[in-house]
């Protein structure tokens, strides 16, 4: 069908959808996914996976067409936008497929529209077939394949293909080793706010990997991927001001910030050194039963330093109580 027919009705039903009048977006869409038209066809399938809630709405697409969220019905209608080329329609059709939502599970059917997408330019899908070649996902496990999509991904933008493609730079996987294109690629994925890729990049000030060591710039980029969670960049600057090292100064508080956070997560490690710093009362006022809290919650991890320290603290209380 020509696109420009439709073009003024999909807008308008995208303007009532936007202004909350779902029941009229959908019966809208309806009638001219019915007519042929790709982009509605596209939206139904969006509305079918992701269902748009609202009593109105939901009551609608009963009488109409079953019930709100009905992946199948989503499959329906991305295939039928998807064989008329639309890129997205591509995309999600592979992601169905790729779970089994709607569908048999079949990756050889996820990378078939997967490709298709990926010959559209669309980032996400060369992202994941980078990621189906490299964990071998139904198909031969392929990290040069995997390197190849990811590339495309990343010189299209894509922050995760960037830092993935930053990794396989690092270790040597699909590529030969080189140090400097890790940085290169990690940098690109940091610049967009990518936490891991920050987390890295601490790691090469800190140790002089592929730049000239440097702990101020080490701390920066640990501090910004820490902000987002990323629990490993949380334990070096935790580490850095509870141990000392790289000439930086002693900072209990600051270390027990950068602990706790990670502590807030379950993390057994993070809940061990908060527990000791708030025994010790480093950082903290010390609270014996906050630290037995926090201990406790590590040792059942399995974390054996927390056992091993509430002991201790067992058999001190237990030695005071008797004398």
């Amino acid at each position: 069908m020509d696109k420009d027919k439709h073009q003024s009705e999909v807008e308008e039903a995208i303007e009532m959808l936007e202004a909350g009048r779902k029941a009229d977006a959908l019966a809208s869409f309806f009638m001219l996914a019915e007519d042929g038209c790709v982009e509605a066809q596209y939206r139904l399938g969006e509305m079918y996976r992701d269902e748009i809630d609202g009593s109105t709405l939901t009551l609608w697409l009963q009488s109409r067409d079953s019930d709100s969220r009905d992946y199948a019905k989503a499959v329906k209608w991305y295939r039928k936008a998807a064989n008329q080329g639309h890129v997205e329609a591509q995309y999600c059709l592979a992601e169905l497929y790729d779970r089994g939502n709607g569908v048999d599970k079949d990756t050889v059917e996820a990378v078939k529209w997967h490709r298709k997408a990926a010959k559209q330019g669309h980032t996400g899908a060369l992202y994941h077939l980078g990621h189906i070649y490299y964990h071998g996902y139904d198909v031969d496990k392929d990290t040069t394949k995997a390197v190849k999509w990811w590339r495309k991904a990343a010189t299209l933008g894509c922050e995760g293909a960037q830092s993935n493609l930053g990794d396989m730079y690092y270790c040597g996987k699909g590529v030969e080793k080189n140090i400097k294109k890790a940085i290169k690629w990690w940098r690109k994925a940091a610049a967009q706010g990518e936490y891991v890729s920050q987390s890295w990049l601490g790691e090469m000030y800190a140790e002089g990997k592929g730049v000239e060591k440097n702990i101020k710039k080490a701390i920066k980029w640990w501090a910004k991927a820490a902000k987002q969670g990323e629990t490993e960049a949380q334990k070096n600057l935790g580490d850095l001001y509870s141990k000392g090292g790289y000439g930086v100064k002693l900072n209990y508080d600051k270390a027990f910030k950068w602990y706790r956070m990670a502590a807030a997560w379950g993390v057994d490690w993070a809940e061990y050194e908060v527990g000791v710093m708030c025994a010790e009362g480093k950082g903290v006022t010390p609270d014996r039963e906050q630290a037995v809290r926090y201990l406790e919650s590590s040792a059942r991890a399995g974390y054996a330093k927390a056992q091993e320290y509430l002991n201790g603290l067992r058999e001190d209380a237990n030695r005071k109580a008797a004398g």
